[in-house]
């Protein structure tokens, strides 16, 4: 027979554990949103990672941007911004902070893709259109009062802006 104070040692430890656990876990999955991104120290230099779903109407000629995620670290951007358009469509992604472009760059339509095939004995390839996909940008930002844009060109010669908004401090 089990004794009852192994049983209230054991039942005490399953319940300290559970409330540490459920104290950490709550603390450590916090949805982020980009209206509630905080920069707690303005000076330091800080990478913003954007997800988005893009859905296209061929019918009615438009293009729709959801964000999806927002997430801000820590740390120094590194990656070498495109200089030039990849292709005929692309986005133009631009970041303001304190009103002035601070950073722009460029990145590949995601809704457009080049794809390659074999066909027989040569490779070919052809454009091909999505109506939806998703894809990620990671910009620096530095400080708050931060805004990013991302503007659409099509090939057409059509120039949309679909996301302005601003990534506020509290």
């Amino acid at each position: 027979m089990i004794q009852p104070s192994i049983v209230y040692r054991y039942l005490l430890s399953a319940i300290l554990l559970s409330v540490v656990f459920g104290t950490v876990s709550c603390s450590l999955f916090k949805p982020s949103a980009l209206h509630d991104a905080t920069i707690q120290h303005p000076s330091e230099e800080k990478i913003l990672f954007l997800v988005f779903r893009m859905t296209g109407d061929t019918l009615l000629h438009n293009t729709r941007l959801e964000l999806l995620q927002t997430t801000i670290t820590d740390g120094a951007f590194k990656q070498n911004k495109l200089e030039q358009p990849p292709s005929p469509n692309y986005l133009i992604i631009e970041v303001a902070a304190n009103n002035k472009n601070s950073f722009k760059t460029f990145a590949e339509h995601p809704l457009v893709r080049r794809v390659e095939y074999d066909a027989g004995n040569e490779l070919k390839s052809k454009i091909i259109h999505l109506s939806e996909g998703d894809f990620f940008v990671r910009l620096p930002i530095k400080g708050n009062n931060n805004k990013v844009k991302i503007t659409e060109i099509l090939e057409s010669g059509r120039r949309t802006v679909l996301f302005n908004n601003p990534i506020l401090s509290k």
